[in-house]
């Protein structure tokens, strides 16, 4: 017999599964520093480097989980701790522009309005943050349906990026990075 789950453990288990599901998928898809040790074989950090980082269904994974973190800050059921708002170098993704994309894709045009627009979505969502804590419902409750507008544009600019970056892969394009970034790559969080 079918039983209704109640919708606080529905919530609760959305919760974890969009907490721990891009970590999860990150750590399989990032070096594995003892692959020589398992496998025998050394893995090329170029190659890994041109696809790992740059998994933009990661990229997609971890905007929505931040999207669902947001919208439920701003109604008072989650917690800003993990949103940062107005500070887009702290999140996922602003860390992976400061650690790899700033080094690897600056002088792609495509890569300058991601990484503006997610310096905008940010700053937006300052704005819902005051609004928010100011108890703004009416103004709150506008500000989060242009925030999902906004978000659909953003949807939209990863997956022109990943057209992009599945073109460069195609026509057998890496970019040209100095053997000091290769030894120093780090699990990127």
């Amino acid at each position: 017999m079918f039983t209704r789950m109640p919708t606080r453990q529905i919530w609760n288990s959305l919760t974890c599964f969009c907490t721990f599901a891009p970590n999860l998928i990150t750590s399989l898809t990032i070096i594995n520093p003892k692959s020589k040790e398992r496998t025998g074989k050394v893995e090329d950090k170029s190659k890994i480097l041109r696809t790992a980082p740059v998994d933009m269904a990661i990229v997609r994974t971890n905007f929505l989980t931040w999207k669902m973190k947001v919208r439920s800050a701003a109604n008072g059921i989650g917690s800003w701790e993990d949103v940062f708002p107005n500070e887009p170098e702290k999140s996922q993704i602003g860390r992976w522009i400061q650690n790899v994309g700033d080094k690897l894709y600056s002088q792609e045009p495509v890569y300058q309005e991601f990484k503006q627009m997610h310096a905008h979505l940010h700053h937006f969502v300052g704005q819902i943050y005051e609004l928010a804590r100011l108890g703004e419902k009416e103004h709150l409750k506008q500000m989060l349906d242009e925030f999902d507008k906004q978000c659909e544009d953003f949807l939209k600019m990863i997956d022109s990026y990943k057209l992009v970056m599945d073109s460069y892969r195609e026509q057998g394009f890496s970019p040209q990075i100095p053997s000091s970034l290769l030894s120093s790559i780090r699990r990127v969080k």
